[in-house]
Formats: structure tokens, C-alpha cells, sequence
């Protein structure tokens, strides 16, 4: 059985001027919510203090990526040398490279195994100036044995 509504009953629909006077009065805010000056300044100042920070570690980077690359030079082709305003070139067409991608430091995928790397590395060079120490020893005895015999070596294959 349905009961039909009757046109004069009151529906539960809230008045819409009741909405209306909520909206008017404004919520009460918490004292430290409005807009403060000094704060844009303080934000102001720790971005500068964080861009100027990356700035030098960058700067670091450079020079040592800079002195990496001629200690690599001079172990590959002894007796190379690169001159000091190319590195200063070199350096100052770095730096910025390594601010954009945040170069400063280590991306935080490749801090994760830092130690591991600096490991790499460390062996990696060591072997690299032992093999140098071989092929000068090598090319020594080689020398001396035709300085002995008196005649050519016959060329051999590196």
C-alpha cells in the first residue's frame, strides 16, 4: 500500500537561506594562518643558502671530475699534458651541467652503492697502473735483448 504525500506537508529539505547565513560568517582561523612577509623571506633565504650549496659542491665536482680526467690522460698517453686554461674551460662549462641535473651530489639510485663504486674504481685503477707498469717492463726487455743481440726484434702483436 503506498501513501501519496499530501502538497501541504513539509518536505526535510534544509532552508536555503540557512546555507546562505553559514556561508556569510566567516570560519575562525587558526593565529598563525595569515599571510606573513617575513616568512616569504625566510623561504626567500633557505633557497639561496640550498642553491649557493649546490653551487659549490658542483664546483667540487668539477675540479675533481677536471683533475680525474687529466690523471686518466697522462696514465693513457705518458708525457700529455693539458693545458691549465683548457681545464679551467672545462671546468666552467661543467659546472653548470652539474647544478641542472643536481650533480652536486650523488643521485640518490648511485648513493646507495657509493662504496662499491669508490671499490670499482679504487681496483680499477690499480689495475690500470699495474698493466701501464707491465707494458713499460715488457717494452724494456725487448729493448735491451736488441741492445744484447745487436739486431731487430721481430714486431709482435700487442
Amino acid at each position: 500500500m503506498t501513501t501519496k504525500k499530501q502538497p501541504n506537508e513539509p518536505t526535510e529539505q534544509p532552508d536555503a537561506l540557512e546555507e546562505l547565513d553559514a556561508l556569510k560568517e566567516p570560519e575562525a582561523t587558526p593565529e598563525g594562518d595569515d599571510y606573513n612577509p617575513a616568512n616569504d623571506e625566510a623561504r626567500a633565504n633557505e633557497l639561496a643558502n640550498q642553491k649557493q650549496m649546490a653551487e659549490q659542491q658542483a664546483a667540487a665536482s668539477a675540479m675533481v671530475t677536471v683533475a680525474v680526467l687529466e690523471s686518466a690522460i697522462g696514465m693513457i698517453w705518458p708525457g700529455v699534458k693539458v693545458d691549465k686554461m683548457q681545464k679551467e674551460a672545462v671546468q666552467e662549462k661543467l659546472l653548470p651541467v652539474l647544478v641542472k641535473y643536481n650533480a652536486g651530489g650523488l643521485p640518490p639510485w648511485v648513493a646507495a652503492y657509493r662504496e662499491e663504486l669508490e671499490l670499482l674504481g679504487a681496483v680499477g685503477l690499480v689495475a690500470f697502473t699495474v698493466s701501464q707498469q707491465v707494458k713499460a717492463l715488457k717494452a724494456k726487455e725487448i729493448n735491451a735483448e736488441t741492445v744484447q743481440d745487436g739486431e731487430e726484434p721481430e714486431p709482435q702483436a700487442a
